[in-house]
C-alpha cells in the first residue's frame, strides 16, 4: 500500500541531468506546490515532446528519401 503524500525517494531508474538554472528553480516550485518529485515533474512534461521527436527520427531513418529539417 502507498503511503498518501508526496514520495519522498527517488525512483531506481532516475537518472542525473543538467539544466539550466531557472528552469530547474521554477520547476522545484510548481513540483512542490503539486506534491510530486522533481522526476516525476519532468519527465510528464518532457515525455509527449520526446517520444514525438523520436517518431520524428525513426520515421526520418526509414524514408532515407526525405530529408530532415
Amino acid at each position: 500500500m502507498e503511503p498518501e503524500g508526496p514520495r519522498l525517494m527517488a525512483r531506481a531508474n532516475d537518472v542525473v541531468v543538467k539544466l539550466e538554472r531557472d528552469v530547474v528553480d521554477a520547476a522545484r516550485l510548481v513540483a512542490a506546490h503539486r506534491g510530486v518529485t522533481m522526476a516525476e515533474y519532468m519527465s510528464a512534461l518532457l515525455r509527449p515532446l520526446v517520444m514525438k521527436d523520436r517518431a520524428k527520427m525513426a520515421e526520418e531513418i526509414l524514408s532515407p528519401a526525405k530529408k530532415p529539417k
